[in-house]
């Protein structure tokens, strides 16, 4: 039976159509196999300021927490999500008293006993561009850690594959402003207690036992406005799911040398936070 034309154009149609094949995406196949802990690169999550460079180049606004790196909205502002700490770190940061500079940063140091650790300790002060007295040295509270929404990533989905989280591992600081906020939270995760799976007993909980609720909050002074990091409840994760979070967390104490010291070259990753006057919205 012949063809009729309209049947034959379909035809050609489908024939001319490529063939979907899913393992062009989706292969066993390691496209990365020569990536090493020294090629890892931890995105940056801050608050954003008026001095941050997304708020100056117009992409963000003040309050909102993004991740910088990859310019990717976590929090809007006025709102509340998620946040799931892996590993904690502190260092030491001399900023350049030069406000006009671009290098932001002096020298650091993750070393306890190193010269600007024991700066920091002593208060050592300094004067900046605008002849205001500020202290020279800062010590830094450090976060790798998660934020699950922004990523959409179910805890289901997580405990069958750990390596979903791989791609959304951030660095949050708390320094300067925020200094005593961190340590705040820092105390806060140190008592954090859960129930014990064998005994059913609350005991000593690991760090990432917890998703806790974040969001920012506004600080004012001295004709100054600015943005700080708010920790409020938590709520307690199921044990399948902190056990999977447990083994990332090994693994990326096993990198974090590699990965902090290619971020932390100087200036590298950090945002100015210090009190500025900015056009606040409300």
């Amino acid at each position: 039976m012949a063809k009729t034309k309209k049947e034959d154009e379909v035809g050609k149609e489908v024939a001319q159509k490529p063939a979907s094949n899913v393992s062009t995406y989706v292969s066993d196949t390691d496209d990365f196999g020569d990536m090493d802990s020294n090629d890892i690169i931890i995105p940056r999550a801050a608050i954003m300021q008026g001095t941050s460079p997304l708020v100056q180049d117009g992409v963000a606004n003040v309050a909102q927490i993004w991740d910088s790196t990859q310019q990717r909205l976590l929090i809007d502002r006025d709102e509340v999500g998620k946040i799931i700490p892996l590993v904690f770190f502190k260092d030491w940061i001399e900023w350049n008293p030069d406000r006009t500079s671009d290098e932001k940063i002096l020298d650091r140091s993750r070393d306890p006993k190193s010269k600007l650790a024991e700066r920091a300790r002593n208060f050592e002060k300094v004067t900046n561009s605008d002849g205001k007295e500020i202290v020279a040295v800062t010590e830094n509270y450090n976060f790798f850690c998660i934020f699950p929404e922004p990523f959409g990533l179910e805890y289901d989905a997580i405990i069958e594959t750990p390596d979903l989280i791989n791609d959304c591992i951030l660095w949050f600081s708390f320094n300067r402003t925020a200094h005593k906020l961190g340590k705040l939270w820092l105390n806060r995760l140190r008592s954090l207690k859960a129930p014990d799976p064998a005994t059913g007993e609350k005991a000593a909980a690991r760090m990432f036992a917890a998703a806790w609720d974040m969001s920012s909050k506004k600080r004012e002074g001295d004709g100054n406005t600015w943005f700080v990091p708010i920790i409020g409840n938590y709520t307690i994760l199921p044990v399948e799911l902190v056990v999977a979070l447990s083994n990332k967390a090994s693994e990326l104490k096993s990198i974090m040398d590699q990965a902090i010291e290619r971020d932390t070259e100087k200036g590298a990753g950090v945002d100015d936070d210090e009190p500025v006057i900015i056009a606040d919205e409300e």
